[in-house]
């Protein structure tokens, strides 16, 4: 029920939607949706005000805990170190993930 990924990595091109990580089962992906980074969930996605660039390696960084109470508490999401706010719209995150997803 709690998990942390981190990914260190250089975008090669900003348009369109760029997957970055992502589970097997679409449980869980880092991608990049043609203006914005997302993290998104089996059940609901949350989007970064970052806008990314494509010079430089950075450091991404998903943390999961579902004993948390509330999306922000439950899914948080780092860039460079740096804390971000996702906006979560109508969407929860759920309080576990399946037990069958691999990171590809």
């Amino acid at each position: 029920s709690a998990f942390t990924l981190f990914v260190v990595a250089k975008a090669s091109s900003l348009s369109g939607n760029r997957a970055l990580v992502g589970t097997d089962t679409s449980g869980y992906r880092i991608f990049f949706n043609g203006t914005n980074y997302q993290i998104s969930t089996a059940s609901g996605t949350g989007t970064s005000s970052l806008t990314g660039d494509t010079t430089n390696f950075h450091v991404f960084t998903v943390i999961f805990d579902g004993s948390a109470t509330g999306n922000a508490n439950r899914l948080k999401f780092r860039y460079d170190e740096q804390d971000q706010t996702l906006n979560f719209g109508a969407t929860t995150v759920g309080t576990s993930t399946s037990a069958s997803s691999s990171f590809s």
